[in-house]
């Protein structure tokens, strides 16, 4: 791309975002956002003529801040412990893997690209962003460069990948990553995963589902009843987590934790019943009878049946129908009641107080199975579900196993 159709670009495309042009040279820029002035200097356009290429051979694949094409793979990353990043050197510093050249691949982890930045300067979700944090700039007497406003994330950049199309790109790009990661925490012990969304919006709290509003005031009552530490402990985890599947899966512990003490108790009462009853002797038959009560609950015990008789014991059939039919009214689809296939099992939903625990016992169990279980023992075969289509499908369940979760803290306090 010449110099100044680079910088038509650049000015017609910021006009579009609703930036007014205070003064164009022959070879910059002056916007005005708001009430700050940025300067698209010489060094922004020619670096945006240069990046032309990936623009235009380049995808944005896997997620909505990757881009890939047959020679080059770029996306963002983040911490998967983002409390003890604080205190190690940010990724930003740079790792390499391999030697860079002109012809082998190699892979770098540090700051975005110029080519990975303009790729994405004019999309919509991207400049949203960039544009709030232009909004928030400081008073000055001259104009800021406007690459202060972009929104700088890092990331993992795979060189010479030279494939054929676009699919085996990201097909070798995503195994060579996948090596990387593991060698960057086995030898620098920093754990770090591909980003598929701009955190940003998260942060910012878009398409997020409340069931129940978040209290206003800062005065809180004092706890009425006691709360067992050990599942709080587990919710914490959850609460703390970035990743949904280990949100999922530290919020399914809650519920687990009361597997077996809540499935014994209608044994335990039958047990209790018999051996109060006065006509009860100590003889081999009654005694036998005993025996096969208990053989029987053995038998009959399984994950579904405890997690369902959890369910019955601490939640509220009609608080869970009110829950679902929300967060679907949220989704814009039927995510639970609509029947579908859970990874090899079919799962539906219905909105009916007599079944709602049991499916929604089943439906849980379906996806815990599976994050679970990498090999199946029966089959004697490797799953074949992917980890990344395993996190993309948990993401949507983790609100209801929140929701669970908080429903048997507190109808387990004493």
């Amino acid at each position: 791309m010449e110099f100044e159709q680079a910088k038509n670009t650049l000015r017609d495309g910021y006009v579009v975002a609703g930036m007014e042009v205070v003064d164009e040279g022959e070879n910059q820029l002056i916007l005005r956002y708001k009430n700050s002035a940025f300067l698209v200097s010489e060094e922004d356009i020619q670096e945006y003529a240069d990046s032309e290429s990936l623009r235009l051979s380049g995808k944005a694949l896997p997620g909505e801040c990757g881009v890939v094409s047959v020679e080059y793979r770029e996306q963002v990353v983040q911490p998967l412990d983002p409390i003890r990043w604080r205190h190690l050197p940010p990724l930003e510093m740079g790792f390499v893997f391999g030697t860079p050249d002109d012809d082998d691949l190699y892979v770098t982890i540090g700051a975005p690209s110029a080519e990975f930045l303009n790729y994405f300067r004019f999309d919509p979700a991207y400049l949203e962003i960039c544009l709030e944090r232009m909004e928030r700039a400081p008073d000055s007497d001259k104009p800021l460069d406007i690459r202060q406003g972009f929104y700088r994330l890092p990331t993992v950049q795979v060189h010479n990948v030279n494939e054929k199309d676009i699919d085996g790109a990201l097909k070798r790009s995503s195994a060579v990553i996948d090596y990387c990661f593991f060698e960057l925490s086995y030898l620098k012990q920093l754990p770090v995963g591909l980003a598929d969304e701009w955190p940003a919006r998260r942060r910012l709290g878009e398409d997020t589902f409340t069931f129940q509003e978040d209290v206003a005031e800062n005065l809180l009552p004092m706890p009425p009843a006691d709360f067992n530490g050990d599942v709080v402990a587990f919710y914490q985890l959850g609460m703390s987590s970035r990743i949904p599947v280990l949100q999922y899966w530290a919020y399914y512990q809650v519920l687990e934790y009361f597997f077996v003490r809540t499935y014994d108790e209608s044994l335990h009462k039958g047990l209790a019943d018999r051996l109060k009853d006065p006509r009860f002797k100590p003889s081999s038959a009654q005694l036998d009878r005993i025996v096969q009560d208990v053989v029987d609950h053995l038998d009959a015990a399984d994950e579904t049946a405890m997690l369902e008789a959890v369910l019955k014991k601490y939640v509220d059939p009609a608080e869970v129908i009110d829950f679902i039919s929300q967060y679907e009214a949220h989704l814009g689809e039927g995510l639970y009641t609509k029947r579908r296939r859970l990874f090899g099992e079919d799962i539906e939903v219905r909105l009916d107080k007599d079944t709602v625990l049991e499916n929604v016992a089943r439906t849980i169990h379906a996806l815990r199975a599976t994050l679970l279980f990498s090999s199946d023992r029966f089959s004697r075969t490797a799953r074949s579900v992917s980890y990344s289509k395993i996190s993309e499908s948990v993401a949507p369940e983790v609100p209801l196993m929140k929701f669970l979760a908080e429903r048997i803290i507190i109808g387990s306090a004493t």
